[in-house]
C-alpha cells in the first residue's frame, strides 16, 4: 500500500506536469510553425494555412501519443526564434493577409489544444494511478476477505471442539500444529514477508516451544528451531524493555542488521522482523514474526489490524493444545483411577475383564494356549484384625511387587478384589501354568513381608488354561476360583489345578458362598497346624500331604464331599498333639526308650483333646484320637479293633504310615513307593482295613475302583 501512495505522489507532482509549460508551449509552438512556414512556402500563399493546420495535426498526435508538450515546443520554438530573424516577416510585401489571420487562428487553436491536451494527459495519468490503486486496494481486500474467512472457520473449528464423550460423535479435530501452519501461511501471503513464524511459551514461565514455521527451508526451519528450543523469551532479546512492550501488547521492530541480532540474518536471509505479542487474558502467551527481507518495512494500519487478528487466533490455538494436553492428562488420570488398584497399582478388576477378553481373543484367533492363575492371601482377615488396615495393604502392596518379578513381559498380574489376585499367562499350557504357580507359592512362602516386624504368609492358587478346561471368560475364572478355593479347603499354602479330582469333587458338591464362608473360619485349623509346623517343619509338611491323600481317598470310596472335607481336616491336625513332646524325642535319630514311646503314643489324645475345644471341630476328635488303632486291636491309646475303629481314622492310618515310609526320617530312610506299596499290603488285615488298602492302592496308581460299599461314618 506504501507503495502505491508513493508512486501517486510522484506520477502528480512531476517537475514538467505544471500548467504553465502547457501555455508557454501552446504559444511558442504555433509562432515557430507559421515562420517556417512562411519562410518555406512564401510564393504559395494558398498552401500557408493548410500547412500549419497539418502541423498542428502532427503535433497533437506527438502529444496524444506522450510527449512532453513543454519538452518538444520549447526547444523547437526557441531554435527558430533564435536563428529566424522575425522582422522580414511584416516587411510590405511579404506578409499575406492570410499569414496574419493563419497566426491568429493557430495561436488561438494551438493554446486550446495544448491546454486542454495537458489537462488531458494529467487526467489520464492520474486515472491510471487511481485505477491502479483501486486494483491493488481491491486485491488486498480480497485477500483480507479470504484471510478473515478462513479465521473465522478456524476459530469455529477451535471454539466447537468435538466431544468425544458422546456416543456417535465422528467430529475430527483438526492438529494444533496444521492449524498453526495454514495460519502463518495466510498471514505470509497477505502480508507478502518471507516467512512467518508461531511461538509459545509455557505456562508462568517464558521458555520458547516451536509450534509453527513457514517459508523457510528445511535446513533453516531445523537451525531456527534449534536456537530457540527451550530458552527464554527475555534472554533472546537481550533487553528488558523490549520484553516488557511484549508483555504490555506493543509489537517490536527488530532490524536484523543490527547488533545483536546481525548473526541471524545472514543464515535466515532476512533483515528485519516484526515481533506480535500474542496475549490471552491479559498474559504474553507466544509470539507471531513476520520475517522480511527489508530492513525498514513499511506496513499500514489495516495490515498491521490483520497481523493482530491473527496473532490472537494463535493464542487460541496454542491455548487449545494446552487444555487439549490437560484434558488428555486428566482422561489418562481417570483412566488410571479406573483401571487401577491405589492400593497396589496394579490392574484392577475392570481392566483384568478386558486385558483377559484380549489374550482369550488371540488365543481363540491364533489356536494358542493361555492360563490364569487365582491367588489368595491366606488368613488375611487375621492380619487384618492383628496388625491394622494398614500393615494389611502394604502388605498387598509388597505381594503385588513380589507377584511382579516373576511374570514375563507380556504376562498381567491384577488385583481382583481384597485379598485375591489374579495372573493371565498368554502361551502358556496347563502344565507350564502349574509349574510356574508352584513357584510362585514357594517364592511366597519363603519371603519374608515386612509388616509386623517380619511375617510369613503363604497364599493358595488355582490354576485354569484355555481351552482345556474353559472355552470362555466366565468359565475360566470360574474353573480357578474353584482350584483356588479347593487349596483353601484343602489346607491353604498349595496349589491345585482346575481339573484337579479334589477341586472337581468340590464343584460337583454344589458348594455355595456358604461354604466358603464356612472353609473361612476354620482359621484356627490352620493355627493349630501352624503350632506343629512351628515346632517341627517336616511334620508340617507332612500333615499336608496326608490331608491332600485323605481326601482323594474318601472319595474315591465313595464318602459324600462334606465327609471327605472333614476327614482332610482330621488328616491337618492329626498330629497336633506333637506340640507335648519334647524336641529332643521328636528328633532323635535312634531307637526310642519306653518311657520316650510313652510320650509319643500319648499325643493322639493330646490331639483329640486340644480339637475338642473348638466347637466346629468336635466331629475330628474321635478320627483324631484313633488314627494310631490297628485293624487287629493292637494299636494305642483305645486298642480298638476292625470296624469299631472310626473309619475316618482307619483312612488316617493307612495314607499317614504310606507317606511316613516315603520321606526320609530321624529314624528311617525314605522308601519307593512301590516298596510302600508292598508293605502295606502285607499289614493288611493286621494293621490295616484290607479295603482301605486296596483302595489306596488304586487311587495311587489312578485305576478305576470297585462300586462304593457302605462303611461307618466319621
Amino acid at each position: 500500500m506504501a507503495d502505491f501512495d508513493q508512486e501517486k505522489r510522484q506520477q502528480e507532482g512531476g517537475s514538467w506536469s505544471h500548467p504553465v509549460f502547457g501555455y508557454l508551449a501552446a504559444f511558442l509552438l504555433p509562432c515557430a510553425a507559421v515562420t517556417a512556414m512562411a519562410l518555406l512556402v512564401r510564393g504559395f500563399p494558398s498552401l500557408r494555412f493548410q500547412g500549419v493546420l497539418v502541423m498542428l495535426a502532427v503535433l497533437l498526435v506527438a502529444l496524444n501519443w506522450g510527449l512532453g508538450p513543454s519538452v518538444l515546443a520549447t526547444f523547437v520554438g526557441t531554435v527558430l526564434l533564435l536563428f529566424l530573424p522575425l522582422s522580414p516577416l511584416f516587411s510590405l510585401g511579404m506578409v499575406h493577409p492570410a499569414d496574419v489571420l493563419g497566426v491568429c487562428l493557430d495561436l488561438g487553436v494551438g493554446l486550446t489544444v495544448s491546454v486542454l491536451t495537458s489537462h488531458m494527459q494529467r487526467a489520464r495519468r492520474h486515472a491510471d494511478v487511481v485505477l491502479r490503486d483501486v486494483t491493488q486496494r481491491r486485491q488486498l481486500e480480497q485477500r483480507t476477505h479470504t484471510l478473515l474467512n478462513t479465521l473465522l472457520t478456524m476459530a469455529e473449528i477451535l471454539v466447537q471442539a468435538p466431544d468425544t464423550g458422546k456416543a456417535g460423535n465422528h467430529q475430527l479435530s483438526l492438529p494444533t500444529r496444521e492449524v498453526a501452519a495454514h495460519l502463518g501461511e495466510l498471514t505470509r501471503n497477505v502480508l507478502d514477508c518471507q516467512a512467518a513464524t508461531i511461538i509459545a511459551l509455557e505456562p508462568h514461565t517464558d521458555r520458547m516451544s516451536p509450534v509453527a514455521a513457514i517459508g523457510f527451508s528445511p535446513q533453516q526451519e531445523r537451525l531456527f528451531w534449534m536456537a530457540i528450543q527451550g530458552s527464554r523469551l527475555s534472554e533472546r532479546l537481550a533487553d528488558p524493555a523490549l520484553f516488557a512492550r511484549l508483555q504490555a501488547g506493543r509489537m517490536l521492530l527488530l532490524d536484523l542488521t543490527q547488533p545483536p541480532w546481525c548473526e541471524q540474518a545472514q543464515p535466515d536471509g532476512v533483515h528485519s522482523a516484526h515481533v506480535v505479542p500474542m496475549r490471552l487474558r491479559g498474559q504474553l502467551v507466544g509470539t507471531l514474526t513476520l520475517h522480511l527481507r527489508e530492513a525498514s518495512p513499511d506496513y499500514s494500519a489495516e495490515e498491521m489490524a490483520l497481523a493482530e487478528a491473527v496473532a490472537q487466533l494463535a493464542a487460541l490455538v496454542v491455548e487449545r493444545e494446552r487444555l487439549l494436553h490437560e484434558r488428555a492428562e486428566a482422561q489418562a488420570h481417570v483412566l488410571a483411577l479406573a483401571t487401577t488398584d491405589p492400593v497396589t497399582a496394579l490392574p484392577n478388576h475392570r481392566a483384568l475383564i478386558a486385558r483377559l477378553d484380549q489374550e482369550l481373543e488371540r488365543a481363540h484367533q491364533y489356536h494358542r494356549s493361555c492360563s490364569i492363575l487365582f491367588l489368595d492371601l491366606d488368613h488375611f482377615k487375621a492380619l487384618n484384625d492383628g496388625y491394622g488396615h494398614a500393615a494389611g495393604d502394604a502388605a498387598l502392596s509388597e505381594f503385588a511387587g513380589l507377584m511382579q518379578t516373576q511374570l514375563r513381559g507380556m504376562d498381567t498380574v491384577g488385583r481382583w478384589g481384597g485379598e485375591e489376585f489374579v495372573a493371565i499367562l498368554p502361551e502358556r499350557n496347563a502344565d507350564e501354568a502349574l509349574h510356574f504357580a508352584e513357584e510362585v507359592r514357594a517364592s511366597v512362602a519363603a519371603r519374608i513381608f515386612s509388616v509386623g516386624g517380619g511375617l510369613y504368609l503363604t497364599c493358595s492358587i488355582g490354576v485354569a488354561n484355555y481351552p482345556t478346561h474353559a472355552q470362555e471368560r466366565e468359565g475360566l475364572l470360574s474353573a480357578a476360583d474353584h482350584a483356588m478355593y479347593g487349596a483353601k479347603c484343602f489346607g491353604r499354602n498349595q496349589v491345585r489345578a482346575a481339573n484337579d479330582p479334589a477341586v472337581h469333587a468340590l464343584r460337583t458338591a454344589g458348594q455355595t458362598e456358604g461354604g466358603r464362608e464356612e472353609a473361612a473360619l476354620m482359621g484356627m485349623v490352620e493355627a493349630l497346624a501352624t503350632l506343629v509346623e512351628v515346632r517341627d517343619a517336616a511334620t508340617g509338611h507332612h500333615a499336608h500331604q496326608v490331608a491332600n491323600l485323605v481326601f482323594q481317598l474318601a472319595l474315591a470310596m465313595g464318602l459324600p464331599v462334606s465327609e471327605a472335607q472333614m476327614i482332610a481336616l482330621a488328616g491337618r491336625l492329626h498330629d497336633v498333639g506333637k506340640v507335648s513332646i519334647p524336641d529332643a524325642v521328636l528328633q532323635k535319630p535312634g531307637r526310642l526308650s519306653a518311657e520316650e514311646w510313652g510320650l509319643v503314643r500319648t499325643h493322639p489324645m493330646v490331639g483329640a483333646d486340644v480339637v475338642g475345644h473348638i466347637p466346629a471341630l468336635r466331629p475330628l476328635v474321635p478320627v483324631i484320637r484313633a488314627h494310631h488303632e490297628r485293624w487287629d486291636g493292637q494299636g494305642y491309646p483305645d486298642r480298638l479293633e476292625g470296624e469299631a475303629i472310626p473309619f475316618g481314622a482307619r483312612l488316617l492310618l493307612a495314607v499317614d504310615a504310606y507317606l511316613a515310609m516315603t520321606v526320609d526320617r530321624p529314624y528311617q530312610k525314605a522308601r519307593a513307593p512301590s516298596v510302600a506299596l508292598t508293605e502295606l499290603r502285607r499289614c493288611a488285615g493286621s494293621q490295616f482295613d484290607p479295603q482301605v488298602v486296596a483302595a489306596l492302592e488304586q487311587v495311587l496308581r489312578g485305576g478305576q475302583l470297585p462300586s462304593p460299599v457302605a462303611y461307618g461314618r466319621i
